[in-house]
């Protein structure tokens, strides 16, 4: 409905876990770091819990993406299965066959020696019927089960299941089972997966399993019935909501995947009111904005604000004949927790409408603003009631704001305005094609990560080897939970997840990296260490930074001309600010600025 209103692609806002939308806050990005590690170190039970809505199933599908290619899996999506069932779905999901060994009745011989096997209470069961021997009645239904589908017993499952794991380990792979919605099994089914950890080798599990769930699932495992289970469970970790300012660059890192190009703006105070509502839970940020957005189409605005936003959340709330709200805390732009003092009076009409004109007669009352009085502008903007009075506002709104980014964007001097327009619009057209300008570089390429700066440089010299010298940068980083200070090796910066796996996969074939080896890691933020007209000046304060203060620092090319491009020297790459600090302190102690920014570049990188 609105796509076409904002120069979108799809919906930016859509409740399907779309990869291709993929935003790792810092506390997503931990769990799947947890996830990897256990995995790759075969530490048998991982334990990943978190509130309704906070993108679990997300991390889940982004889990089966970033497992080696070695690595089989098994995703269990629907937990309200028996134990039996659990375990057909297991070794379906793991593509393993289990053969075609089932009953057959071929013949008459083959069903009367089965009917003579039974005993006699079963053979007098099946001569009840008069008119048909009870033989025939048994090969009648023989003849209706297909080839392999007998019914199997839990230890010839659990058998087959194992023969395939020994059978991947001795080819180098592993084995994961990640069953989400955990919190919905029964104790049994939970005992059955407990026993399911008991397939192992002197030296290693055979499968490792994932269990994910909301947290009522720590309660539950905390049981004096399931306490075996619990005490196997050696990864544990809590999957948190996003914080404000994660929540507003998630919002804006889902409209520029749909094809946003600033089509959609958001208030300050929109954006506060969207943290209120949604409290940084991902699902519930996706429902507010996509009812503002359709809000936004109704009002024929491409600028959300916090009254919009009211409404919308009036509308999701059920509100809708009233309009009243009750006062709640609320997230001003700058962090700040505040109350709305009021309620609003019954019949405001907050309340959320395809359009407003359709619920009062065009003429029932006589208005202010439609009293023909003044001059002609006045009568043609208010002529023939408020509501074409607000589209003709909005027309000339409009056209002066297409004047306005015209201007900006043909960046046209002053003195051209006294110029023929013949001459001004050769100019115009000439300057605009020179200049191509940058875009959000958001991911990169991690190729290794290092406790000291000495091997960091000296894998950055290997690669470089290779041809990807000007594309390698290290970014220092504290990590507690890892032991300390560490040094990231990054290649490249893309615009989408899929560029940088493209371009991963283009590595691996050239045997530059090794398969498995390289991971996909979102960095959109980096701190700006000037802008350059020319690469030698950016890569001579490149070089002096890493000389005086060890700081390692990069050049991206910032803006391409036909005669010459705009570089600009970056140090780290970060996915939130709280990665940043301490690089920050480092900046600081050398007594340098230092200035946060989003990581913008000329793609493809050169």
């Amino acid at each position: 409905m609105y796509l076409d209103f904002f120069g979108l692609k799809e919906k930016p806002f859509s409740l399907t876990p779309d990869p291709r939308f993929l935003f790792l806050s810092e506390s997503h990005r931990q769990a799947l770091d947890h996830l990897l590690y256990g995995i790759r170190e075969r530490e048998g039970f991982i334990l990943i819990v978190g509130d309704i809505g906070t993108g679990k199933t997300t991390i889940c599908r982004e889990l089966l993406e970033e497992l080696d290619k070695n690595v089989a899996s098994a995703l269990i999506l629907n937990p309200m299965l028996s134990e039996q069932e659990l375990l057909e779905a297991i070794v379906q999901d793991f593509a393993i066959p289990l053969g075609g060994t089932g009953i057959r009745a071929d013949g008459e011989g083959a069903s009367q020696q089965i009917f003579d096997s039974l005993d006699s209470e079963t053979q007098n069961a099946l001569e009840l019927n008069p008119l048909m021997p009870g033989r025939r009645v048994l090969k009648n239904i023989l003849e209706k089960v297909e080839p392999g589908s007998a019914v199997r017993t839990k230890k010839e499952i659990i058998d087959r299941l194992n023969a395939y794991l020994i059978s991947l380990v001795e080819k180098g792979g592993n084995a994961v089972l990640i069953i989400d919605e955990a919190q919905n099994l029964s104790a049994p089914v939970l005992e059955q997966i407990r026993i399911l950890s008991n397939l192992e080798t002197t030296k290693r599990k055979l499968l490792q399993i994932v269990l994910v769930g909301q947290l009522e699932l720590k309660h539950k495992l905390e049981g004096p019935d399931l306490r075996q289970l619990n005490q196997r469970i050696s990864i544990r970790y809590r999957l948190k909501p996003l914080s404000f300012e994660e929540t507003k660059r998630y919002v804006e890192h889902r409209l520029f995947v749909a094809g946003s190009n600033s089509s959609v703006a958001i208030s300050d105070e929109a954006f506060g009111s969207i943290y209120d509502y949604s409290r940084g839970v991902p699902r519930l940020v996706n429902l507010i904005c996509e009812r503002a957005l359709l809000a936004s189409y109704v009002d024929q605005v491409r600028r959300v604000n916090a009254e919009m936003i009211a409404r919308c959340r009036d509308s999701l709330d059920g509100d809708l004949e009233e309009g009243d709200s009750a006062a709640r805390p609320s997230h001003s732009a700058g962090g700040a927790q505040e109350s709305r003092s009021a309620a609003e009076p019954k019949g405001s009409g907050r309340e959320f409408r395809l359009s407003e004109a359709d619920s009062r007669p065009e003429d029932s009352v006589e208005q202010p603003w439609e009293r023909k009085k003044g001059g002609f502008f006045k009568r043609w903007l208010t002529g023939g009631g408020a509501w074409r009075g607000v589209l003709r506002l909005a027309a000339v709104l409009a056209l002066l704001g297409l004047a306005f980014v015209a201007y900006r964007t043909v960046k046209i001097p002053l003195g051209d305005w006294k110029r023929p327009a013949a001459a001004i619009r050769s100019a115009a057209g000439k300057r605009a094609a020179e200049v191509t300008p940058a875009v959000r570089l958001a991911f990169s390429i991690q190729l290794g990560a290092y406790q000291t700066l000495e091997d960091g440089i000296e894998q950055s010299r290997l690669f470089g080897e290779q041809g990807l010298d000007k594309q390698l940068y290290i970014v220092p980083l504290h990590l507690v939970q890892l032991g300390g200070r560490w040094y990231r090796l990054f290649y490249g910066g893309f615009p989408s997840k899929s560029a940088a796996r493209a371009e991963l996969d283009h590595l691996v074939e050239r045997g530059v990296v090794k398969a498995g080896s390289g991971r996909i890691v979102e960095t959109s933020l980096a701190f700006s260490l000037g802008d350059y007209a020319d690469r030698a000046s950016a890569e001579q304060k490149r070089s002096e930074y890493m000389t005086r203060w060890n700081i390692p620092s990069y050049v991206f090319a910032l803006e391409k001309r036909d005669d010459s491009q705009l570089y600009r020297l970056y140090t780290g790459a970060f996915e939130g600010k709280e990665q940043a600090s301490f690089l920050a302190d480092r900046i600081a102690e050398a007594g340098l600025s230092q200035v946060l920014v989003e990581r913008l570049g000329y793609w493809p990188l050169n």
